[in-house]
């Protein structure tokens, strides 16, 4: 869930970044979201991948060059698409949180427990 949580972070990070008058180290961020991808799994590896390899080199030329660059309307609008649906699937996918990370089946067991209706004292683990 931390992974999942750290993908999230860092592209609202850059959804916010993009509105500042100076991008210098925006290419540095996405290298950040970029290994994020990755080890989120494949549900974000296999669609989000090879979106940022499409653009990195044009991010990273642009921040190169000048000591306060900023990007095309065109990097700012897929960079900002990229990460909307990045937050979006994270936090909208649809599965059961069980399924969404491998640490997830505690938590999702006890909103299910929660959700039932259980009381606080079923709640409790016994010892």
């Amino acid at each position: 869930m931390s992974t999942i949580n750290q993908l999230v972070s860092i592209a609202l990070q850059l959804q916010n970044d993009l509105k500042l008058s100076n991008h210098k180290f925006i290419a540095h961020q996405v290298a950040l979201l970029y290994q994020c991808i990755n080890q989120a799994g494949p549900q974000f590896s296999t669609k989000y991948k090879s979106r940022v390899e499409e653009n990195f080199s044009a991010l990273k030329e642009t921040s190169n060059m000048s000591d306060e660059p900023r990007l095309p309307i065109e990097l700012q609008a897929w960079l900002s698409d990229l990460t909307a649906d990045i937050v979006s699937e994270a936090l909208f996918s649809g599965r059961p949180m069980s399924q969404q990370t491998p640490e997830a089946p505690h938590l999702s067991d006890y909103i299910n427990r929660v959700s039932s209706g259980n009381s606080l004292g079923e709640l409790m683990p016994t010892q």
